[in-house]
C-alpha cells in the first residue's frame, strides 16, 4: 500500500476474526489502519469474543458442535462434528459410519437407524441374500431351473 507500496496491508491474513469485514483507513499520522466491522454476533476490536446477547454466548451446539449466528441476534445455526446430527448436533448419527450392505440406504432414527434394503436383500443392514428359488419354487416357468444368485436369481 502507499504510493510506492511500501506499507503492508493492514487487513492482510486475515487480521479480522469470525467473518467480520475489514476496512483500511488511513489514521491521524499517514499511517494505514485496519478497522473491523464486526459480523452480527460478535464483538471486540478483531471481533475475537462473542456478543452478550449472541444465541451462541452459552453454545448451544451439542457434542463440539460449531455455532454460527445468523441474520439476526435470535437465529443461529450448528455444524455438526462427524457422527452427529440435529438442530443442536444432540443426536448421534449412526448411519455417518454407512451400516447399509448391498446399496442398502440408511435413515437415521432417534435411537439408531433403519435399511432399506435393494430387492434381493434383507435383514437389519441388508446383508442377508434373498434365495428367491427356495422362497418361491414356482419363480421359474415352463420347467426352467432356478439359481441362486448374490442379490438376485437366474
Amino acid at each position: 500500500m502507499g504510493d510506492y507500496c511500501q506499507d503492508e496491508n493492514p487487513c492482510r491474513n486475515e487480521y479480522c476474526m469470525n467473518g467480520a469485514k475489514c476496512d483500511v483507513y488511513v489514521n491521524d499520522y499517514d499511517e494505514f489502519k485496519a478497522r473491523c466491522t464486526c459480523a452480527i454476533g460478535y464483538t471486540g476490536m478483531i471481533c475475537e469474543r462473542i456478543d452478550d446477547n449472541s444465541p451462541c454466548k452459552d453454545n448451544p451446539c451439542k457434542n463440539q458442535g460449531r455455532c454460527s449466528v445468523g441474520n439476526t441476534l435470535q437465529e443461529y445455526s450448528c455444524k455438526c462434528m462427524t457422527g452427529y446430527r440435529g438442530t443442536n448436533c444432540e443426536y448421534e448419527d449412526h448411519c455417518a459410519s454407512r451400516p447399509c450392505r448391498n446399496g442398502g440406504t440408511c435413515n437415521p432414527t432417534i435411537h439408531g437407524f433403519e435399511c432399506s434394503c435393494p430387492a434381493g436383500y434383507r435383514d437389519v443392514t441388508c446383508m442377508e441374500d434373498v434365495d428367491e428359488c427356495a422362497e418361491d419354487p414356482d419363480i421359474c416357468r415352463n420347467g426352467g431351473t432356478c439359481w441362486n444368485q448374490h442379490g438376485s436369481y437366474t
